[in-house]
């Protein structure tokens, strides 16, 4: 039975190689933490997806063998932890935050100059930070004590 539904969304699956097999773990209607690795190796901007597809557009890859997949990518978290306290989350002011490239403008190369233009293309070491977070922002116990993710 296929379900009506329509959407970019995050589908979590594990493939059995040796039967062939997929198995479907998990089904998310929004996009997860882990999107903008997605995003820098097949250069398609999923939140945008969401958007139109919102907006009543089409789908705009049908088949997933027209997906590009331009080699790989991985993300790190960067959390406001204390480690002496078994990692709870840390407070109090942030004292220096210093991103390697600029930080919410997209997929940037590592080796340019010029950090405030997002890449349109691929093939070089490109790095992407997603935060909120600035040099003296006070961090308190309210949220989340991931600060930042750095997907290269």
């Amino acid at each position: 039975m296929a379900v009506q539904y329509v959407n970019a969304d995050t589908i979590e699956f594990l493939f059995e190689f040796t039967l062939d097999e997929i198995y479907v773990c998990d089904i998310n209607t929004r996009l997860q933490v882990e999107h903008p690795i997605i995003e820098l190796f097949t250069g398609v901007d999923l939140v945008e997806w969401q958007l139109r597809i919102a907006a009543g557009e089409p789908l705009p890859i049908i088949n997933q063998k027209d997906v590009p997949c331009i080699g790989h990518a991985i993300e790190a978290r960067i959390c406001a932890e204390n480690t002496r306290k078994g990692f709870i989350p840390a407070v109090g002011k942030v004292w220096h935050h210093s991103p390697p490239v600029q930080p919410n403008v997209g997929s940037v190369p590592v080796s340019h100059g010029n950090r405030s233009n997002a890449v349109k293309t691929k093939g070089e070491c490109i790095a992407r930070v997603d935060t909120g977070l600035q040099t003296n922002d006070v961090l308190t116990v309210h949220y989340d004590p991931m600060i930042s993710k750095l997907i290269v």
